[in-house]
């Protein structure tokens, strides 16, 4: 039998998620949006009718979930994956914050490859 738990988390208002604890792992999906103008390459992604969900690394660790459009591309979710030893020592804000400056990384690192 495996053990599961889903909770959801609050942080700073209105930004919420919801953490998974198995016996082994624990991952945290946290709402993030942003628009942005360049398109991460998809590792997973679903289309359905005009839209388009797409799975992308953004490092081994955290993964973005973003939806395309022909009118747009927009980030929608952070997942941070982690053993459950690191679960049990990490507050859902440090986990929030490691995934927003893993993000703002990515997208820079991103912009500076595409336009060396």
């Amino acid at each position: 039998m495996v053990y599961v738990l889903i909770e959801e988390f609050l942080l700073d208002g209105n930004q919420r998620g919801i953490k998974v604890l198995t016996d082994n792992e624990a991952f945290y999906s946290i709402d993030y949006y942003e628009k942005i103008d360049f398109e991460p390459e998809c590792i997973k992604k679903v289309s359905i009718n005009n839209l388009e969900l797409c799975y992308f690394n953004i490092n081994e660790r955290c993964k973005g979930l973003m939806v395309k459009s022909s009118d747009f591309i927009e980030i929608i979710s952070l997942r941070y994956f982690m053993d459950k030893e690191e679960y049990n020592k990490i507050s859902d804000k440090e986990i929030y914050t490691r995934c927003l400056e893993l993000i703002n990384n990515f997208k820079l690192n991103y912009k500076k490859e595409q336009n060396p």
